[in-house]
């Protein structure tokens, strides 16, 4: 190595010096892989439950709570359904009674037209 890159440092870095990956380092990765029958490594090793468990965590809350909102919205609309019936059968029921008093009163206006023009 005759010529150093910039970005290097000047001093020389043992391998033995640094920890590899994982308290078993790169080796329990091969142990693991011949435990679990792989000799591809096609399939994922989950190092860190933890961290995944969190981000399911995360998720499995944030579900809940949109689960909240919506039975909330739900129970918000089955309210206003009720209410909204309520109301209808109210101007329906407001809607004969008035149509009985216009009835009613084009008999009244009737009687006194005919009481003012004098005709039986």
């Amino acid at each position: 190595m005759g010529q150093q890159a910039a970005f290097l440092p000047n001093k020389e870095i043992k391998a033995e010096a640094r920890p590899a990956t994982g308290a078993g380092g790169l080796a329990r990765l091969n142990t693991q892989s011949k435990i679990s029958g792989q000799t591809g490594g096609n399939r994922r090793h989950v190092q860190d439950t933890s961290y995944f468990v969190g981000l399911l965590s995360n998720k499995i809350n944030a579900i809940t709570t949109e689960i909240d909102k919506l039975r909330i919205e739900s129970e918000n609309i089955v309210t206003e359904s009720k209410r909204d019936k309520k109301m209808e059968r109210k101007a329906k029921n407001l809607a004969t009674e008035v149509q009985l008093l216009e009835d009613s009163l084009a008999d009244y206006n009737l009687a006194a037209d005919k009481g003012r023009s004098g005709v039986n």
